[in-house]
């Protein structure tokens, strides 16, 4: 995922229009806050919270604004993002927002994310760099976009020596490649090395703490929010260990079977509702000396 970048994203699953500002996501750059009175949350993630295929609007960081309309909400979650570098990201950016509250959202992959730039040593945010005009090419999205357009463009030109019939094959043609390498895509990406909970609690602890402190110091209320269908048992204790607000969405999650895409893991627009109506219940159901600031 470029920054600055415009351009068609397609899949077996989903096909949509990604428009990446500098930092990697997709809603307006942040310092038109600046100035703004009203209060601000910040939501930082990966590519679940980013909204992956799913359009704006129906994200659920966009149905906890909606829920309080008085409130700046903005979605920092950039696809690929460690706990790392959603740590750095407000440690770097976010804190310019002055959120009065932030919105850590979490799977475990985030955490491994984490141990892996430990062991390798790079805890580097992502970087602006130069804008790009092409379509964006993370996963090869954009190579197999343009493939497909090109396709559609040559059968559809020379339809006229071809039988309509024939365009449609065409299409499914290119349809199924598409499928096939999602497939496999996916299949590669489960293949995980194991690490046991005890390393995945030290480097959360490590991680959350850090973050905790820089938000206690900018007077800033930390949410974890478990956005997996698993409890995260270390992740919970963490919290309680450190008297951080901790929401658990799994048990909602895990009463639908199809709030994912068919190949692509990631949350479609049924998931969102689900994960965005769970945090929502969780603000108003909220018991922590501190009232969130979007409440008040």
């Amino acid at each position: 995922m470029k920054p600055l970048t415009s351009g068609p994203v397609l899949t077996s699953d989903f096909a949509i229009q990604y428009d990446i500002n500098s930092l990697g996501h997709r809603d307006e750059p942040f310092n038109i806050y600046k100035s703004s009175k009203q209060p601000v949350a910040l939501f930082l993630g990966d590519s679940q919270t980013f909204g992956e295929g799913v359009p704006i609007g129906n994200r659920f960081s966009d149905l906890v604004r909606n829920a309080f309309p008085n409130s700046l909400i903005q979605n920092s979650g950039v696809p690929g993002y460690g706990l790392h570098q959603m740590v750095q990201y407000y440690e770097h950016y976010g804190q310019a927002l002055n959120p009065c509250v932030v919105f850590l959202c979490l799977i475990e992959e985030d955490i491994r994310r984490a141990w892996r730039a430990n062991v390798l040593n790079d805890t580097t945010p992502i970087q602006v760099t130069t804008a790009h005009s092409r379509p964006i090419d993370r996963l090869y999205h954009g190579y197999y976009a343009r493939r497909f357009g090109t396709k559609l463009h040559n059968a559809l030109t020379a339809s006229w020596l071809y039988s309509f019939a024939s365009v449609k094959i065409r299409i499914a043609v290119v349809s199924k490649s598409i499928a096939d390498r999602d497939a496999k895509l996916w299949a590669q990406a489960s293949d995980r090395v194991s690490i046991d909970n005890d390393t995945l609690a030290n480097v959360s602890r490590e991680w959350i703490e850090h973050i905790h402190n820089i938000a206690l110091s900018n007077n800033t209320l930390l949410i974890v929010i478990n956005i997996t269908t698993d409890h995260i048992q270390y992740l919970a204790k963490l919290c309680d260990d450190l008297d951080i607000p901790y929401c658990d969405v799994a048990a909602q999650l895990n009463q639908r079977a199809d709030i994912r895409y068919a190949l692509d893991p990631h949350y479609n627009a049924l998931g969102h509702a689900i994960i965005g109506d769970a945090i929502i219940s969780f603000l108003h159901n909220y018991s922590w000396p501190t009232m969130p600031c979007i409440m008040q």
